[in-house]
């Protein structure tokens, strides 16, 4: 295979992401200011910023056959040009006409330097989206292109396919062609010789096994092609090649740490026996055969490092503390990590419970501990006197040493950045690592997106759980849900009512505030308790006592959607439930159906639009995690669905892990072969370098 870096002809990716941007002609520091806002700060990163769709104007259209809402490209000359003011605004109307007669009336607004260059008869190309109005055919602020006397035609905008891009305030269209046009022909371009100064930096056999087009090629065609279909190969280039470095990276992280061996084995002991006959119940099949994997793990002198994925409800927890029982029992501590106080306090009486009768001190260490209270238990740590701690972030403080740390578990692995997931794990030379994630993902992205972890999933439900009953209303059904909420608590049980934000200063209507809800709940209900993220550890504590203690209805926000485990609940109440993603519904539907009891889940549409409606109506009839997880990726794309962007996979620039899953699949297997496979290579320091320049650190490739 042909490695990066032998040819000296070219450019080398990798460099160009680390290259300013300011490299590029025409970009100076305010320029470049302005594009940091998108996400483009080197050469790299401009030419990776892709168009999001393109405009057809190779044909020049008729005004008289122009059709009202349908974008056209026209060639005009203007008859007549008129400025007009009201108030702050500035219209600006200009009376056109074709070379057949046809005419409309174009407008502008806030741009009155404009009049300066239309004169009478001055010919200019414009595209847009006519409009019919009491029977004259208007254009509002299209794209304007002049013809210049004596010039050639600005080529770049117009009779050709125009890339229309993603773009920050005071970057317009016109510009941003210009840019790439600029970045293309400085770094990409070809010599008369046909050879391009940019060097592929894929693997010459991969190129060949799918017939791909060179990069160079794909990079102008994707930017500016000379037709709209030649795009889709151009562009599944360039996804394929950002996954394959992604992946590559991630294999090379797991071949490393094959490479360790930790002294940290596990062989089988007896405690397990206790902790499993203090569950009270059976394991599933599923829970089961994640056990024994694990076990399997920790008895190698193969450090782990296994994902336990599984839908609200599956039992994560009992795996990992029949995980933490082989570890304390062979006399290593174990750190479990948590993103709450509240999730670490129940975590905590849960594992003390299980553990209590085989003798094993447990701790909790949070940061709203009493300073006193804190150094105490730094002191516990650090002696080994506490063998499995429970915490949230503080346990990553530089304050915390272990003894003898061998098995990290981090839960919700998801809401902590890799960083912080690194200093815990650094507190000891080759520790073990178990993390989970109640996010249901697909199993086959799970292990693309996972690429450099061992992953099982918990695909069963313990039995006799009954699903949630879900119901999506509008405000005028709350009366009736009062009632129903009332007869609950009258009955002992406890509710939750969950609100989108805290406080609502502005639109109230469409963000209903757990403050207002509180307000007036409390004139209904008797026993009522407020709780939300604002409030101090210790506030949220003595609030969680108090519903756990007195019953009644807990008015909170969406920080109970992370692991809350109370059978004593039967009801939640979301509302504005629009404004959470699925997947997020169905974590905050989790809290409740814990137990025996029957359990209700209302969705409370607070804007009724039909997309809205629609879309959450889904959860009525999908209970299954995996799928509301498909759907919501389908509707929101993967990175609001996991936190980080607003489309795409978190640190990437071209591909969607929905979208691209089978070429995503693609290049897991061939970056996993590279190193792993039959006559592997091992590292190829080309391959090694242009993935570190791709994604900085794997905070960029997992989730954040």
């Amino acid at each position: 295979m042909k490695q990066l870096g032998q040819s000296s002809s070219g450019h080398l990716l990798h460099e160009l992401f680390r290259l300013p941007v300011t490299s590029v002609k025409g970009i100076r520091k305010g320029r470049a200011g302005k594009l940091e806002n998108i996400g483009v700060r080197t050469v790299g990163d401009l030419l990776y910023h892709l168009p999001r769709r393109y405009e057809d104007r190779r044909v020049v259209h008729p005004v008289s056959l122009a059709k009202a809402g349908v974008p056209a490209f026209f060639t005009v000359r203007v008859v007549s040009a008129r400025l007009r003011r009201i108030r702050r605004l500035s219209i600006l109307d200009v009376t056109v006409q074709d070379d057949d007669g046809g005419r409309m009336v174009v407008t502008w607004f806030n741009q009155p330097y404009l009049l300066k260059t239309l004169d009478q008869g001055r010919r200019m190309y414009i595209y847009g989206a006519p409009v019919m109005k009491k029977g004259q055919l208007k254009l509002a602020n299209p794209e304007l292109e002049l013809e210049k006397q004596g010039e050639k035609d600005d080529y770049l905008h117009i009779k050709r396919v125009v890339p229309v891009y993603p773009l920050t305030k005071g970057i317009s269209q016109k510009i941003m062609r210009r840019l790439l046009y600029a970045a293309l022909q400085e770094f990409v371009s070809e010599s008369p010789e046909n050879q391009s100064s940019l060097v592929d930096p894929l693997p010459e056999g991969l190129i060949k096994r799918y017939g791909s087009p060179p990069l160079d090629r794909s990079l102008w065609t994707v930017h500016f092609p000379e037709e709209e279909e030649q795009v889709a190969p151009a562009k599944a280039r360039l996804v394929y090649e950002e996954l394959f470095f992604m992946q590559y990276r991630m294999a090379l992280e797991k071949l490393k740490r094959q490479k360790k061996k930790t002294t940290l084995v596990c062989p089988g002991g007896k405690m397990e026996i206790t902790i499993r006959s203090s569950f009270g119940f059976s394991l599933t099949r599923a829970q089961d055969r994640a056990v024994k994997v694990i076990l399997k793990d920790l008895e190698s002198n193969v450090p782990m490092c296994r994902l336990l994925a599984g839908d609200v409800g599956s039992g994560k927890t009992c795996v990992a503390a029949l995980a933490a029982a082989r570890v304390v029992d062979n006399g290593y501590q174990v750190a479990f990590m948590v993103p709450t106080e509240v999730l670490a306090r129940q975590q905590y009486k849960f594992l003390h419970r299980v553990f209590e009768k085989t003798g094993v001190s447990c701790g909790l260490l949070l940061g709203g501990m009493e300073p006193a209270d804190k150094k105490a238990c730094y002191a516990d740590i650090a002696a080994g006197r506490i063998r499995l701690v429970v915490g949230t972030h503080a346990l990553i403080q530089p304050a915390v040493s272990f003894k003898s740390l061998g098995l990290v578990i981090i839960d919700e692995q998801h809401k902590f950045g890799v960083g912080q997931r690194h200093r815990l794990v650094s507190k000891t030379p080759v520790p073990h690592q178990l993390v989970m994630t109640a996010t249901p993902i697909p199993r086959s992205l799970a292990l693309t997106l996972f690429g450099d972890y061992d992953c099982t999933v918990l695909d069963e439900l313990p039995p006799g759980r009954k699903p949630v009953k879900t119901e999506v209303i509008s405000p005028r059904n709350l009366p009736a849900v009062y009632d129903h909420l009332e007869r609950e608590v009258s009955a002992g049980h406890r509710v939750y009512v969950v609100c989108p934000v805290i406080e609502a200063k502005t639109d109230p209507g469409s963000r209903r505030a757990v403050k207002a809800e509180a307000r007036d709940l409390s004139q209904r209900f008797d026993h009522l308790v407020l709780m939300h993220g604002r409030m101090s550890s210790e506030d949220r504590e003595k609030a969680m006592k108090r519903f756990r203690s007195g019953g009644g209805i807990l008015v909170t926000t969406s920080i109970i959607e992370v692991g809350l485990d109370d059978p004593g609940v039967t009801v939640v109440l979301v509302r504005g439930a629009e404004r959470f993603g699925l997947a997020q519904l169905h974590q905050i539907r989790g809290r409740v159906g814990r137990g025996t009891l029957p359990a209700v889940c209302y969705f409370v549409i607070e804007l009724d639009r039909d997309e809205s409606r629609e879309r959450v109506r889904l959860l009525e009839a999908v209970n299954d995690g995996l799928e509301v997880a498909r759907r919501d990726l389908e509707l929101r794309g993967a990175g609001e669905f996991f936190g980080v962007r607003q489309h795409g996979m978190p640190g990437t620039r071209v591909s969607n892990p929905l979208e691209h899953l089978d070429i995503l699949e693609k290049a897991r297997v061939d970056a996993f072969e590279l190193l792993f496979g039959p006559g592997s290579p091992g590292p190829v320091p080309s391959l090694e370098r242009e993935a570190r320049a791709r994604f900085i650190d794997l905070e960029n490739v997992l989730f954040t």
